[in-house]
């Protein structure tokens, strides 16, 4: 259920509404660091919920080898360092795919529309990067759903493409629940399709419910290490999510 969001360049001077601009530094050579198929936020939403995590993804392409990524966050002229990545799988190569959860810690921010950055420095120090609207809400605390996710868990986190996932979780809602999305996010962004047999148990249903179904992993799902997202969307468009970091998919 990935929604295209508008991530394009612009000139550094313009009205940055839903997209993201160069910001190269005076001595960069055009062309020798490029950012390409950004994504910010639940469904490329441009979102963030302060004290939970923000999903960023994007590629970048180097003629050099990539010495540090850096994601920085900015309002009133007081910028924040959100995240720097010096060592790992994004350093030390010509081509990566980032994507991480990083978090919004609620003692730095308040709601409001802020300007992230996205810098990518090359071994020989050329810097790139690019910039866009960020806009960060209060998480709700009243009237969304309540999602503890049970399984998968620490003792229940591996699955094979293709296979069977055992997933339990307890939703507590006020309100007639309208949506469950479950999705895997990693190295691809992959939804657990929820049959319409399925979905017709819980869709209208409020209080406290039982979830637990034996779904289907993608069979196209790369293997590799995801974050497991169980989303559940109430009548009134409220959202509540339960998480399991650490989830791994084998090939078949």
């Amino acid at each position: 259920m990935k929604k295209v969001f508008l991530w394009s360049a612009m000139a550094l001077l313009s009205v940055f509404v839903l997209s993201f601009s160069s910001c190269n530094e005076d001595d960069v050579t055009e062309g020798e660091i490029k950012i390409t198929d950004v994504e910010v936020g639940h469904h490329n939403s441009g979102k963030g919920t302060i004290g939970k995590d923000l999903h960023i993804e994007f590629k970048a392409y180097a003629e050099r080898k990539i010495k540090a990524i850096e994601i920085l966050i900015t309002q009133g002229g007081k910028e924040f360092l959100l995240q720097q990545y010096t060592t790992g799988k994004y350093v030390g190569v010509l081509n990566t795919e980032f994507h991480e959860h990083i978090e919004l810690p609620a003692s730095t921010f308040k709601p409001g529309v802020y300007q992230l950055r996205i810098v990518v420095i090359d071994s020989e120090g050329h810097v790139d990067g690019i910039r866009g609207l960020l806009t960060l809400e209060a998480a709700s605390t009243t009237g969304a759903p309540s999602v503890v996710l049970v399984s998968p868990n620490e003792s229940a986190k591996k699955g094979v493409a293709g296979g069977s996932i055992e997933i339990e979780a307890t939703i507590e809602t006020s309100n007639a629940i309208k949506e469950i999305e479950l999705e895997l996010h990693g190295s691809t962004e992959k939804e657990i399709t929820l049959p319409a047999s399925i979905l017709a148990k819980y869709v209208g249903k409020s209080g406290k419910i039982r979830f637990k179904e034996t779904l289907t992993i993608p069979n196209d799902c790369p293997a590799g290490e995801y974050h497991f997202h169980f989303t559940v969307e109430d009548a009134n468009g409220k959202q509540g999510m339960g998480e399991f970091e650490g989830f791994t998919v084998t090939s078949k």
